[in-house]
């Protein structure tokens, strides 16, 4: 099975990971370095001040990590979560 990872935080706007572009772009594979960076990242978030939360800019960046992600295996054999 190919596994896959991605992480973003939000507040008023989405923050991705900038080690790398394909951190934006889709979901990575779940490899030790890319596990590595990404727990930095989330490791390292700040909360921002921000008196409102944009959660439907969240949810629509979360699905289009999904959409844009490749795989192996067929769509309806990958598992895919938020």
């Amino acid at each position: 099975m190919l596994l896959q990872i991605g992480v973003m935080t939000f507040a008023d706007q989405v923050q991705f990971c900038n080690v790398h572009t394909c951190y934006s772009k889709d979901l990575a594979l779940m490899t030790p370095t890319n596990k590595e960076e990404l727990t930095k990242f989330v490791s390292y978030a700040q909360p921002e001040n921000t008196k409102q939360a944009n959660f439907s800019n969240a949810i629509g960046e979360a699905f289009r990590l999904l959409a844009n992600s490749k795989g192996a295996l067929e769509p309806g054999e990958r598992p895919r979560g938020l």
